[in-house]
């Protein structure tokens, strides 16, 4: 009896090794590739909630400011870098001596990168805190205040990256920009 032997041959080996080496390969890849733009993903909501967060700081102090079109209770610095805002903390927008002053500033930490402060009380340097260090010129602008008009200033330029220290990369070290000016206006102001 002439039985014959069903094997493998080398070339069939060597193509069966090398189908599995692809398909582990583009898998291993496939997972990298989810895993970095995963990353990328949390890093960019992490600066997006960040940036959030100072504007909705801010848009809290705004709507308490009080004021007339006598004395706005709204200063912009002279570089355009701070704001003094007289919040009306007892609900009382005609009486100014119960209100107090706060303040929001954008400082320089180091080379390209900036810091926003927040003062509860503008006279103070005690009472403040960093409400964000992300903060980066963007085109060769900085972030700014303006007054708009006696119950309204605007900020704009608002760029805030993960690591100011390093340059952008939109994958590593992303960057959210905000170049538009977000106008704040107060609810408590007089027209008188």
């Amino acid at each position: 009896m002439d039985r014959k032997i069903r094997s493998f041959t080398l070339v069939e080996l060597i193509l069966t090794i090398l189908l599995l080496s692809v398909i582990i390969l583009a898998a291993t890849s496939f997972d990298y590739t989810s895993l970095f733009l995963f990353e990328s993903s949390r890093k960019k909501s992490v600066i997006i909630n960040e940036m959030s967060l100072v504007l909705d700081h801010i848009h809290k102090s705004a709507i308490h400011i009080t004021g007339d079109v006598n004395d706005s209770g709204i200063n912009v610095d002279s570089g355009n870098q701070a704001v003094n805002l007289r919040v009306d903390v007892n609900d009382t927008p005609c009486d100014y001596s119960d209100d107090i002053w706060v303040r929001y500033e954008c400082t320089n930490v180091n080379s390209n990168q900036y810091k926003i402060d927040f003062c509860s009380d503008a006279s103070s340097p005690s009472s403040c805190y960093t409400l964000t260090k992300k903060v980066v010129k963007k085109d060769g602008n900085l972030f700014r205040f303006d007054k708009i008009s006696p119950n309204e200033f605007s900020c704009s330029n608002l760029a805030l990256r993960y690591d100011p220290t390093k340059n952008m990369h939109i994958r590593k070290n992303p960057e959210v920009y905000m170049p538009e000016a977000v106008i704040f206006s107060s609810i408590s102001h007089s027209i008188n």
